[in-house]
């Protein structure tokens, strides 16, 4: 019984870390969103008048954006628009960052098979672990790849 508790644990890391891997290009364009959305959204603010959350609609979609203390983005949530693909745009994506403003991890839901992917990345925002199930493949296997300091892909298991 143990075994298939760890084996259930692994998938569901594995699924997490694929997204990631598969959103990095498409979560540079919402993360450069936060700062452009003047449109249609609302600012609340702290008691010393530094924003900490906004909402709004950007692109027909809706986002919300959460900051630290000091104005730094920390969480992002939406749904894709800009320059995705026709069958990804209106899906989910979540974004967290660290102290710095740095994207550290994704969790979204990406490609034809709209799936499941968390997507996690070093302090050069390059994507490092990617867990999800297959983007592509009918029978949505689930996949879990890494990625070495020199951005090299290792497949620890699925197809990705």
């Amino acid at each position: 019984m143990k075994k298939y508790r760890v084996l259930n644990l692994l998938l569901v890391c594995i699924f997490a870390f694929a997204g990631g891997v598969v959103s990095q290009p498409l979560m540079k364009i919402g993360v450069s969103l936060a700062a452009d959305i003047e449109q249609e959204r609302q600012v609340f603010r702290d008691q010393s008048g530094r924003g900490r959350l906004d909402i709004g609609v950007y692109n027909d979609q809706p986002m919300e954006d959460l900051y630290g203390a000091d104005g730094k983005l920390r969480i992002q949530i939406g749904t894709y628009t800009g320059d995705v693909s026709s069958a990804e745009k209106g899906l989910p994506v979540m974004t967290f960052s660290d102290n710095q403003g740095r994207l550290k991890m994704l969790l979204r839901i990406a490609g034809p098979n709209q799936s499941p992917v968390l997507v996690m990345k070093d302090n050069q925002e390059r994507d490092r672990v990617v867990l999800g199930l297959s983007l592509g493949d009918a029978g949505e296997e689930p996949f879990l790849a890494t990625f070495d300091k020199n951005g090299v892909k290792h497949m620890v298991f699925g197809d990705y």
